[in-house]
């Protein structure tokens, strides 16, 4: 196994932000943490989407140099924790590598199950990250498609969840507008 070592000197200096620390958890080959500093101070209390855009650019190709039979396509980034303090950002980010294998849906009934593969030790946050993404793997399998137009994300209501042998998390929903 690889380890990249990323620090400061990795980082764009044109940035509105410098970074404290980054880096993985030990002991946990796909969760890192990360501390940046706001070069205008920062008023919000969320982490900046250009801010996240970036660090998940960095944390895959990071885990894909240390993981390189993985399928950089299958690696999703999730911001489970963070937060921006008197400037400060701090969170962690979980690499989660989930492919969906098969998804159907009935526009009729709005009820779907969707099946996607996962790594076995990552079950709680492959969980999670679909608990909070499903709306928008929904909206991106063209539920709600309006030509021209990205659809809103829909309300989406779990109904069920099995996790099978063969490391498939199925998930059974129902599309609720």
């Amino acid at each position: 196994m690889v380890f990249r070592r990323i620090d400061a000197s990795d980082w764009d200096p044109a940035r509105t932000y410098t970074v404290l620390a980054f880096g993985r958890e030990e002991g946990n080959d796909f969760t890192y943490f990360f501390k940046l500093r706001l070069m205008d101070g920062g008023n919000d209390t969320l982490i900046p989407e250009a801010i996240k855009r970036e660090l998940k650019i960095y944390v895959v190709e990071d885990y894909a140099e240390s993981f390189s039979d993985v399928n950089v396509s299958s690696l999703h980034v999730d911001f489970a924790a963070g937060n921006v303090v008197n400037g400060i950002v701090e969170g962690r980010a979980s690499v989660v590598k989930v492919n969906v294998v098969s998804f159907d849906y009935s526009p009729q009934t709005r009820i779907g199950k969707i099946s996607v593969m996962f790594d076995r030790d990552q079950l709680q946050v492959a969980r999670s990250y679909i608990d909070r993404n499903i709306a928008t793997l929904v909206r991106d399998k063209n539920i709600a498609l309006i030509t021209g137009e990205v659809p809103a994300e829909s309300t989406v209501r779990i109904e069920d969840e099995k996790v099978k042998e063969d490391g498939v998390l199925e998930v059974v929903f129902k599309a609720v507008d």
